[in-house]
């Protein structure tokens, strides 16, 4: 009998490997997966800037999409962050917003609302002076940068009803806010120079006239505005815009000629009445007056219009950090009638013959929300030995810088005094300030 080979094989073997090759092309199937999702992502990623439509995890939002403004109720998404600044409120921890027309009141005197809602100091004129010592020799110089003109009290009248045109399309920026599409519709006043209480005798010899017109449109309400002036200190609250003040030229006989620069500043005029809780107005008395069309003496009865000097049209892109005011009143005339009377007038608009009535309102150089004046004296003393060089610069920010070589002693002291006020300043700030309020 043949002995019999038997070869034993284990039970199952088939199926192990058949599990062991569908685990390694699974694997290789899901690394292909894995890598192609990765492949997929890279170019989205790298297409993902803020504005494409969509908002990526990086993104509080996108501008681009109809549905990627994911802020809150009034928040703005800017560079797909969501942010309140420029939203035309006032919002928490902003100190400003530009967009808003009451937005930059805000700010103190002597700065100006940001786009990131902040106030920041608006630069300042100065005035440098260079003192040099040579041996015994003594130089002084000194350069001012900037010159500035004074503005006139004006005393207004009434024209009678004019067939001048509408001028449509302006748009005129103050301290109030920014107002486009303004119309600007018959001239109702013409205010002439005047020499109030005998402080200008030269006033009737000036040429800038300012002169009326309506220019009604929205505005905002502005209150507690503090307005001080030769009279004293006001707080009132300022409504809605009613005129636009336009410098222009008079002549009872003939059409003037144009003014030339520098002119008076445009200003917008507001309606304005007692804040809540200030005292009540005291009529002021026996106010004189004296201007192109004769000597006068006036009543003021109440404060009635406050005109903030005005950029129209672009023209004069400083006028809006200009301080001084006009704070105009309503006045009664105590001397007699007024003798009705027909003049030539020219402005940007062109020349007009008007009719003046009567006199209505005397408009008085004011300051809104003044800041404090501060002085300053600085004394410095240099030992050198031969040449000595001294420069100092004054301005509402003060700076001192000394240099010096060889040997000779020099001193000098300086005062100053310097205010956190820009723009123009006015003669009627002279006289000291009483107080309509006691």
């Amino acid at each position: 009998m043949k002995d019999e080979q038997i070869t034993l094989r284990p039970r199952g073997g088939g199926l192990v490997d058949r599990f062991m090759s569908f685990f390694v092309v699974g694997g290789i199937v899901l690394a292909m997966a894995v890598a192609s999702a990765l492949v997929s992502v890279q170019p989205t990623s790298a297409q993902a800037p803020c504005g494409n439509g969509v908002v990526d995890p990086t993104e509080d939002c996108d501008p681009s999409s109809p549905t990627g403004a994911l802020c809150l109720p009034g928040e703005l998404c800017v560079s797909c962050q969501c942010t309140t600044c420029g939203n035309g409120v006032l919002d928490v921890g902003e100190d400003c917003d530009p967009s808003s027309p009451s937005g930059a009141l805000v700010c103190p005197m002597g700065t100006v609302c940001t786009g990131t809602c902040d106030c920041v100091p608006i630069a300042t004129t100065s005035s440098t002076s260079t003192t040099t010592v040579v041996a015994t020799t003594l130089t002084t110089t000194s350069s001012p940068t900037t010159t500035t003109t004074e503005i006139n009290h004006f005393q207004c009248y009434e024209i009678r009803k004019s067939t001048a045109p509408v001028h449509t399309g302006l748009t005129i920026q103050d301290q109030f806010g920014t107002a486009t599409g303004v119309t600007l519709k018959r001239p109702t006043k013409l205010c002439a120079p005047t020499n109030k209480n005998g402080e200008d005798p030269t006033a009737d010899t000036d040429r800038d006239h300012l002169k009326a017109y309506q220019d009604k449109h929205s505005g905002v309400k502005v209150v507690n505005q503090t307005v001080t002036n030769q009279f004293g200190a006001l707080q009132l609250d300022i409504s809605r815009p009613s005129f636009l003040l336009v410098p222009a030229a008079k002549d009872p006989l003939v059409v003037p000629p144009a003014l030339t620069p520098p002119t008076v500043d445009h200003f917008q005029c507001y309606k304005v009445k007692r804040s809540r809780g200030a005292p009540r107005f005291n009529k002021i008395s026996g106010v004189t007056g004296d201007d192109q069309f004769g000597p006068y003496t006036l009543d003021l009865l109440k404060p009635k219009w406050l005109c903030a000097p005005a950029n129209k049209n672009g023209e004069d892109p400083t006028a809006p950090m200009h301080p001084v005011h006009l704070l105009c009143y309503k006045a009664r005339n105590t001397a007699g009638p007024f003798a009705e009377r027909t003049v030539n007038t020219r402005d940007q608009f062109g020349p007009e013959n008007v009719r003046i009535t009567r006199r209505i309102e005397l408009c008085v150089p004011s300051l809104k929300n003044a800041a404090t004046t501060t002085t300053t004296t600085v004394v410095q003393t240099t030992t050198t030995s031969s040449t000595v060089t001294t420069v100092s610069t004054s301005s509402s920010t003060s700076s001192s810088t000394t240099s010096s070589t060889s040997s000779s002693t020099s001193s000098s002291t300086s005062s100053s005094t310097s205010t956190t006020l820009y723009g123009s300043p006015s003669r009627a700030f002279v006289n000291a300030v009483p107080s309509l309020l006691d």
